[in-house]
């Protein structure tokens, strides 16, 4: 799953096209297909290799969900307390890769 997003992303990239075949693919799932895919999103960010992908979904799931919506899928919390400590180191280090630019 994390190839396809990887791939997806890279395209779009390519493309250079803000609502290509990533936004349109995870937009096109239905409710309990993105609660799977938020929950690789906390395994995913672990890594700093995917940290990209599992950002892009977040973003995309909180811009096309209302948080009344979000706050009804299951396992959310787990979701969100995975994603907080690694979102934070990889912040940390971008922003210290830009301080060195």
């Amino acid at each position: 799953c994390v190839c396809v997003c990887v791939e997806l992303l890279d395209y779009d990239e390519a493309e250079e096209e803000t609502n290509g075949s990533f936004s349109e693919t995870i937009r096109a799932l239905h409710e309990d297909q993105i609660q799977a895919v938020l929950k690789y999103t906390s395994r995913w960010n672990m890594n700093s290799k995917h940290c990209r992908v599992a950002q892009s979904v977040v973003n995309l799931v909180l811009k096309n969900y209302p948080p009344s919506s979000i706050l009804k899928f299951d396992g959310i919390k787990q979701v969100v307390e995975g994603l907080i400590p690694y979102s934070e180191r990889h912040y940390q280090r971008l922003s210290r890769l830009q301080q060195l630019a």
